[in-house]
């Protein structure tokens, strides 16, 4: 047996590429052949080059010396092809079969395309989330895209199945159905990943002690208007162009707010009354937060109403004021809890909305009732 090594391809050492793909072939003759593919090139492709069967000329003279490939097996160690979709290349095929000349080519470009879109977002989500909601993804992912595969396959174009008795009415109906198959496919992504990064975010939202980052906001808001003080005292003594940016950077201040300060002249009025404002206003949701901690503590957890037909929780871990009822309401009052911002969650069951002085106050007036936030 003869063992013959092969480079079809070479690489630049200035220029970075992807490693080459490397096979392995066994000729009829006994000889083995290492040879170098194109590093796109995945494992169905290669095989199918190098399908079993085939014959090659291995001649290097004048004289032919045709041989039957006896086997092939792929050296580089790498599963290049498709993986999480591999068993959607029948659907694939069979969705453009009467819509592209090439069908096999146009199924494997739309499953390669959807395929890396897939590795993507499920590696998103695992950065977020865990495997678990991945693999959930993955799962309604593909069976979104079976379905509008599925309407495809419907479909027909003229240019390949010839215009004579062509049924453009009903044609035009399936394309429809196909396109808004591919439109629901396409806000499915886009809504599920959007609900995954808001659960993330409420999660980490939820270890955040809410008294400790008011605080911290606040202590910083103070410092930031004591520096924009500063500044406006600084800038009336110095007049200098350079003299006033070098003194922003010793604030840290960026180039390009440095660039406006300067234009401005220092800080306006309305910026100073404006950080005031805020901090108004986060002092005063300090006080209600710490209020609701308080009252929390005091009873031991959540306040609870009970009322006929319906439940009021005064959830403080969840920060909001929530309505369960033991049956689903009437229309009447599921639209009065919309017009006072009451929204339904699947979750928790419930129809509820934040925790705010506010939001008592207008089921109470809505509803007549006296519920009091306290101990």
């Amino acid at each position: 047996m003869t063992t013959i090594e092969t480079l079809n391809y070479t690489e630049t050492a200035t220029e970075h590429h992807e490693p080459l793909r490397s096979i392995k072939v066994t000729y009829s003759d006994g000889q083995t052949i290492h040879t170098s593919m194109a590093a796109h090139l995945d494992d169905d492709e290669m095989l199918s080059y190098y399908k079993v069967g085939k014959w090659f000329n291995l001649a290097n003279g004048i004289e032919d010396n045709m041989q039957q490939i006896v086997s092939a097996e792929i050296t580089d160690g790498r599963k290049v092809g498709l993986t999480l979709l591999v068993d959607m290349k029948t659907t694939a095929g069979r969705a453009f079969y009467w819509q592209s000349f090439n069908p096999e080519k146009r199924a494997k470009n739309t499953l390669k395309e959807h395929e890396e879109e897939l590795i993507q977002d499920m590696e998103h989500i695992r950065s977020i989330s865990d495997e678990t909601t991945a693999q959930r993804y993955c799962v309604k992912y593909k069976s979104k895209m079976s379905a509008w595969l599925n309407s495809e396959s419907n479909c027909a174009s003229s240019a390949v199945t010839g215009g004579s008795n062509f049924p453009q009415r009903q044609q035009e109906k399936r394309h429809n159905w196909a396109h808004n198959a591919y439109g629901e496919f396409r806000e499915f992504r886009k809504r599920m990943i959007a609900a995954i990064e808001k659960a993330q975010r409420r999660a980490a939202k939820a270890q955040i002690d809410p008294i400790q980052d008011l605080q911290q906001r606040i202590a910083d808001k103070v410092w930031n208007h004591a520096i924009m003080k500063e500044i406006n005292v600084l800038f009336r003594k110095v007049t200098d162009a350079d003299q006033r940016i070098k003194m922003l950077g010793n604030y840290g201040i960026e180039i390009n707010e440095c660039r406006y300060i300067l234009k401005s002249g220092g800080f306006r009025t309305f910026s100073l009354t404006n950080n005031l404002s805020e901090i108004k206003r986060l002092q005063d949701r300090l006080a209600v937060e710490t209020k609701k901690a308080a009252i929390s503590e005091k009873v031991g957890g959540n306040l609870n109403f009970q009322f006929d037909g319906y439940e009021v929780i005064i959830n403080f871990d969840m920060d909001r004021i929530q309505v369960k009822h033991e049956q689903k309401p009437s229309p009447d009052i599921i639209q009065t809890l919309k017009k006072i911002a009451f929204k339904w969650s699947p979750s928790q069951g419930v129809w509820q909305r934040q925790l705010t002085a506010n939001a008592v106050h207008a089921f109470n007036y809505t509803f007549n009732l006296d519920i009091k936030v306290t101990a």
